[in-house]
């Protein structure tokens, strides 16, 4: 039976208004593309996907969107505990010395952040193409940029932020480069 692993909240990050990252001490061992079940006692049990992991933490970044994440970001601080169980999924299979382009919209860009990471260690080159409807919704833009042999691309619906639309017109320009 697969119980889930009591762990305590080490940091929560205000992301945006609407998103938080919660950190935890613990060698998960996810690979890029994996999730966890996340269960809160006497509430519910939810899916996430990773947007961290090494061998001392993983970080789950969330929107309070529905009546579990809203009572996650509104209850749950650092110190208090969380279950978790997985990971789960096969992940993605990462390639090695590719020029690669990921695209992210909204808080989809963490996730990949985690991939974009795993890439470059395999000695690929990133084009990181990140969407939003606006500057304030930008998830991990300053993670994203400080990786090296990354190259970020913004895309805001309002114009506030980079490409003023939809961030697979970026995708499209660097294709047909």
């Amino acid at each position: 039976m697969d119980i889930p692993r009591v762990l305590k909240i080490a940091e929560v990050r205000v992301e945006n208004p609407t998103v938080k990252t919660y950190v935890f001490n613990w060698d998960l061992g996810a690979k890029p593309g994996q999730f966890v079940n996340l269960w809160m006692p006497r509430v519910d049990e939810k899916p996430f996907s990773v947007a961290y992991c090494d061998d001392k933490e993983f970080w789950l970044t969330i929107a309070a969107v529905g009546p579990f994440t809203k009572k996650l970001h509104a209850d749950f601080q650092k110190g208090d505990k969380l279950g978790v169980r997985g990971p789960y999924g096969n992940g993605y299979s990462i390639l090695k010395k590719k020029h690669v382009a990921l695209l992210a919209g909204g808080y989809g860009a963490a996730p990949l952040y985690f991939t974009a990471q795993e890439l470059v260690k395999n000695g690929c080159q990133v084009e990181f193409i990140v969407g939003a409807r606006n500057k304030d919704l930008l998830l991990y833009t300053e993670r994203i940029a400080a990786i090296d042999s990354v190259k970020l691309h913004i895309a805001t619906d309002d114009g506030s932020v980079g490409l003023k639309g939809d961030n697979t017109l970026i995708l499209k320009d660097l294709i047909s480069a």
